[in-house]
């Protein structure tokens, strides 16, 4: 960690597993996740995983929201955050972009955003190298505006809902 700003740097799976727990045990209000496919590696991790879980039963109002690249792969890798999700459909809401905007978007960047702000930031989804910052409202807020309009610009999953038959 940077004593002078309070960023870490994260370089490693295993950095941003323990920086995404460190985060999440910190969120009152909301959580909002923006993320290729929901990578397993990092939020279908145990730990982190049952951050998110603690997270959206343990606290009263509070929001998830989620907005995917891709939710193809969602439903066939039995992703513990999407059973989640179909449990507790007021709580967590789960997004997919258009496919043509992903597809201008390379590199595709990652993050998590807690509260207003808590920060964990990947510029390129592909490698575990970024950043994480427990109260960095500047950078909160550009990502929080960056999150708005990708909001605007995808749908809910049709993946992440549960078929009753």
């Amino acid at each position: 960690m940077d004593a002078d700003t309070g960023v870490v740097r994260l370089e490693s799976l295993a950095a941003f597993k323990t920086q995404a727990c460190v985060l999440l045990q910190a969120a009152v209000r909301e959580i909002k996740i923006v993320s290729f496919d929901l990578e397993s590696p990092l939020y279908g991790d145990a730990e982190v995983f049952s951050r998110l879980k603690a997270f959206s039963t343990g606290h009263r109002n509070s929001k998830i929201d989620i907005i995917l690249a891709t939710d193809k792969e969602l439903v066939g890798s039995g992703h513990p955050v999407l059973d989640l999700s179909r449990r507790m459909t007021s709580t967590i809401q789960i997004q997919v972009l258009d496919p043509a905007y992903v597809e201008s978007k390379k590199p595709f960047a990652s993050f998590l955003l807690i509260d207003r702000s808590g920060v964990l930031y990947r510029p390129d989804s592909s490698v575990y190298v970024g950043f994480s910052h427990a109260n960095d409202v500047a950078t909160v807020v550009r990502l929080r505006e960056q999150y708005d309009e990708l909001d605007r610009l995808s749908k809910p999953s049709r993946e992440a809902k549960r078929l009753y038959l």
